[in-house]
């Protein structure tokens, strides 16, 4: 859609979540977008706010999984993200890929 590729499919993604796979998921949506509906068990951390809440979202030791809606903005906090020294950052692309159930809420 926008000329680049994912990191991991959702496919993937939900294959190592089930199998108790310990990674973090990051939504890097607005506060409103993932209120509305966001993979469960991710972080919200928005790349408006990216820089400032860095340290207290992303976990230490285990490999980051970001997303957005579509795949652009994880994209872009990805960059954002190694510029500031972390690693083991992947861009899975947007939720709109999501064939999965969803959770509404602030609630991981």
């Amino acid at each position: 859609m926008f000329g680049f590729s994912f990191d991991k499919t959702m496919e993937e993604v939900k294959q190592e979540l089930d199998a108790g796979k310990d990674i973090q998921l990051i939504d890097v949506r607005e506060l409103d977008e993932y209120q509305e509906g966001h993979i469960p068990g991710a972080d919200h951390l928005a790349l408006s706010e990216l820089e400032e809440k860095a340290a207290a979202v992303v976990a230490a030791g285990k490999p980051h999984y970001l997303y957005c809606r579509s795949g652009q903005r994880s994209r872009t906090a990805l960059k954002r993200l190694k510029a500031l020294g972390y690693s083991e950052l992947y861009n899975i692309g947007g939720i709109l890929h999501w064939p999965y159930a969803q959770k509404a809420g602030n609630q991981k």
